[in-house]
């Protein structure tokens, strides 16, 4: 089991951060990093196989990038974890194998592109073997070909303009023009994209625009419309907010509000006005496009306020959309937007930082829980360990938010150590390891993941 290899490595990282001075672990995020890890990796198996398969994936690659394992012990944690379906064990194992320069039988590397393993595709494109991927390419059904080869595009998208060129060349030698005609889209100079449309029919252009056409709107480039599309008023008025919206949302961390808001109510000019207020602060350096989602969201959150759509209005877009993230007590868009803006408002009065605020203008009215928040922040504020140690199982979720937003990561994960494992317990490790490790090296981070990956991990080793 993977428990068992985990214990082999030393428990001794656990405790690490939590013995670490508050202000020294702040700054040290690795050691707490690993020690969500293997709380995550300990927890998981106390859980039912299918809720144990959810996790794990992601816990032993932070644990590959900020722990010390040897090759042994990541084989091993990489084998088991294949053997009990870990979730994104497969792709994850497979990345591995080909950034450690193994020898593939052309069979086995056309099975890693069929299956459409995004991490491993990408560590065969940037590993030398762009020749090989897109002959394999080039050997599928049309469909899969098509799926395949938007993957490569999108696996690839943070790599430079000369990378990108070499890709597309390797591309054209395999007969796929088309697929080429995406690698020159996703560059941030639109000259060879511009060059692609060159000497075309407009069926051909339009084919092309049809598959990458809002790509160079990733970096702000304007976006060609296909001969087809609809023409006068409302159209021109649409084409620069959609514009500015994705390219806002090529900035934002993991999952764009904003696009999501233009999608649900195709309000253009309040994307817009959005879209130019995000844009201003990942410019000026205010928001971290590599971060967690939480920043950028508030920011959102504030920006559509000004636009004319308060927190209930905002909430009422999305219903009982939740997106895929996993957080506890959190089942809905507008729940998690609720605890940012309770989190944002209160974690430095629990922290001694700041003086006791007002209840935040931007929470929702279907948030009723602000007197609770309110006095586990006052507890926190007055004495942390006496605070963790008197509070009931329903307020973990909301002690660690708090401390984990005033820099107590040394708390957060003495608090989970000390907590019986549960599907919440592992839920809060392996979400808050991916928060921090997006604080610290960002290896979770994908250029443009918002827009492009919607979620989906992305195992990188180069």
């Amino acid at each position: 089991m993977v428990r068992s290899v985990v214990a082999r490595l030393g428990v001794v990282v656990l405790g690490l951060s939590a013995a670490l001075p508050a202000a020294q672990a702040q700054e040290l995020c690795g050691p707490a990093i690993q020690s969500l890890s293997e709380i995550v990796l300990a927890g998981r198996e106390t859980l039912p196989p299918l809720q144990a398969r959810r996790f794990g994936t992601r816990a032993i690659y932070l644990l590959m990038r900020y722990g010390d394992l040897d090759d042994r012990a990541i084989n091993d944690l990489l084998a088991q974890a294949v053997e009990s379906r870990m979730h994104g064990a497969t792709d994850l194992d497979a990345a591995w194998r080909v950034y450690g320069g193994a020898e593939l039988a052309p069979e086995v590397l056309a099975s890693m592109v069929d299956t459409a393993t995004p991490s491993a595709a990408r560590a065969l494109l940037l590993g030398g073997q762009e020749d090989a991927v897109m002959a394999a390419i080039a050997a599928l059904p049309d469909g899969s070909r098509m799926d395949l080869g938007q993957q490569a595009v999108t696996v690839t998208y943070d790599q430079s303009d000369a990378v990108k060129a070499e890709l597309a060349a390797a591309a054209e030698s395999a007969g796929l023009d088309w697929l080429a005609a995406g690698f020159a889209a996703a560059q941030e100079d639109p000259a060879d994209w511009d060059g692609q449309m060159k000497g075309l029919s407009v069926a051909q252009k339009d084919d092309l625009i049809g598959l990458w056409g809002w790509m160079p709107a990733l970096h702000g480039n304007p976006v060609q419309r296909r001969s087809t599309a609809p023409t006068g008023e409302l159209a021109e008025a649409s084409a620069d907010p959609i514009r500015l919206a994705t390219w806002a949302a090529a900035q934002q961390p993991e999952i764009s509000l904003l696009m999501a808001f233009l999608n649900q109510t195709g309000d253009y000019a309040a994307s817009a006005q959005v879209a130019k207020a995000l844009l201003k602060q990942f410019s000026a350096g205010e928001l971290s496009a590599a971060g967690p989602l939480d920043a950028g969201w508030l920011v959102t959150l504030r920006a559509l306020d000004s636009a004319g759509y308060d927190a209930d209005a905002v909430r009422a877009q999305f219903g009982s959309l939740s997106f895929g993230l996993n957080r506890v007590d959190r089942e809905t868009v507008g729940d998690i937007l609720d605890w940012i803006v309770a989190t944002d408002a209160l974690a430095p009065y629990a922290g001694g930082e700041s003086a006791l605020p007002e209840e935040p203008a931007h929470l929702s009215s279907a948030f009723d829980q602000w007197d609770r928040w309110l006095a586990l922040a006052e507890a926190l504020r007055a004495d942390p360990e006496a605070a963790i140690a008197e509070a009931e199982e329903a307020d973990l979720p909301i002690l660690a938010e708090l401390l984990l937003a005033a820099g107590r990561r040394d708390l957060v994960i003495e608090m989970l150590q000390d907590a019986p494992p549960t599907l919440d317990t592992v839920t809060l490790a392996d979400d808050f390891a991916g928060r921090l490790d997006r604080l610290c090296k960002a290896h979770l981070w994908h250029k443009g993941e918002a827009p492009l990956l919607s979620g989906q991990a992305l195992y990188a080793f180069d």
